[in-house]
């Protein structure tokens, strides 16, 4: 279920340039369109964690779930950009619960001290569908169409939504009902989130947490495609074969950075490395990335090799706390991260879209634009996760 959420996140890449050339949408809307899906998902953190405590993951994640299905036939049968962006909404809203239900599995399956291990491991067997996202979706798109593609994965995302009620169980003890479902309303919910906020020691952590799905989102959601098209005029296939390299880059990245983390016994310094090297990579890509296309593929893959430190922050934000309330600390980084992919994803659209061009989605410019924000955004972000205090393994027991 994660991988076909993963595929709808990274298909904006392949999708823009046809949206863009069928709908003639332009760079603004092109990115409200492919950024919607992450407000929504964003949103709707809060309500999926009263109805995760209620009913459980088994439960909630495939009823959740259907609705992305919904979405996926409401994008593929629109006609324009606000069809489009419902349908977008109904798919953010739909796949909120996957993550976050998974942890919560994980708290109950999973020893504390390898939480971050089987997250890694789970990112990346769910990151086959960012790679299906690439060369396999714009491949299916030349055949068939993007229309017929998305109702095909809504038939696909029920199929789903039945095998994980059918296969997917609470807690280790779950015939003898181990896990009882909570009495918890979404006051309740926004209380105890309240009770996270209060720890200043998280504040760094959610105002940084607007960016920490950036790197990947930014470019291999939405504008590394129409920038490989517009500036190196690579057709949708070629594309997709650098999208692909791109996600198997992320998808290898998510398998290093737990035991990294268990390697060093450290959180903050990985994530600070981390976002110093998110920073140099962006100001090369905005001074270099137009002259070559082999370079630009190389910074191109590197850069989400790197992105899944999210996966430390995530690990970071719930050594806050005791364990009580760590799903609670979870859940709220989540909430800044996913709501922030549709931030970002708008700014740079509004970046692109201000900067005149002929044809195509954007100009060099404008793309140079965006990745000189992205580095400059980093550097901010590297600031500011510094006043965040470094949680050990050895210190877990004191939390």
């Amino acid at each position: 279920m994660f991988s076909l959420g993963q595929l709808n996140r990274s298909a904006g890449s392949v999708l823009s340039p046809v949206l863009n050339e069928e709908l003639t949408l332009g760079a603004l809307r092109l990115s409200i369109v492919i950024g919607v899906m992450f407000l929504a998902q964003g949103l709707m953190q809060l309500p999926a964690g009263v109805l995760l405590d209620r009913f459980g993951p088994r439960l909630t994640i495939p009823a959740l779930s259907a609705i992305a299905a919904l979405g996926s036939f409401v994008f593929g049968m629109s006609q324009g950009w606000l069809g489009l962006a419902i349908g977008r909404a109904l798919i953010g809203i739909g796949f909120a619960a996957v993550m976050s239900g998974t942890y919560v599995l994980f708290t109950r399956w999973v020893p504390a001290d390898r939480f971050s291990v089987v997250s890694g491991r789970f990112l990346f067997i769910g990151g086959i569908g960012g790679l299906l996202a690439t060369t396999p979706l714009a491949a299916s798109i030349e055949m068939i169409g993007w229309r017929i593609t998305f109702i095909l994965l809504g038939i696909a995302t029920l199929a789903v939504c039945v095998l994980t009620y059918a296969m997917v169980r609470d807690a280790p003890d779950a015939d003898a009902k181990a896990v009882a479902p909570a009495t918890v309303s979404l006051l309740d919910t926004i209380r105890g989130v309240g009770e996270v906020l209060r720890n200043k020691a998280i504040w760094p952590m959610l105002i940084v947490g607007i960016c920490i799905y950036s790197p990947s989102q930014v470019l291999l959601g939405i504008w590394a495609g129409p920038f490989l098209q517009d500036i190196h005029g690579l057709n949708a296939i070629d594309r997709g074969y650098v999208l692909l390299a791109m996600a198997m880059a992320m998808n290898t990245g998510a398998l290093i950075f737990g035991p990294l983390e268990r390697r060093f016994n450290a959180r903050k310094a990985i994530i600070l490395a981390s976002m110093l090297l998110i920073a140099l990579l962006f100001s090369l890509l905005a001074a270099i990335a137009f002259a070559s296309l082999w370079q630009t593929i190389a910074l191109f893959i590197v850069i989400p090799l790197v992105s899944p430190f999210f996966i430390v922050v995530m690990s970071h934000a719930q050594a806050l706390f005791p364990r009580g309330a760590a799903g609670r600390a979870m859940t709220s980084v989540n909430m800044f991260a996913v709501a922030g992919i549709f931030i970002m994803q708008n700014v740079t659209g509004a970046v692109v879209s201000a900067v005149p061009h002929e044809t195509g989605t954007g100009s060099l410019t404008g793309y140079r634009l965006v990745f000189a924000l992205m580095a400059a955004t980093f550097v901010l972000a590297t600031l500011i996760y510094s006043l965040t205090p470094e949680i050990r393994h050895s210190d877990r027991g004191s939390t």
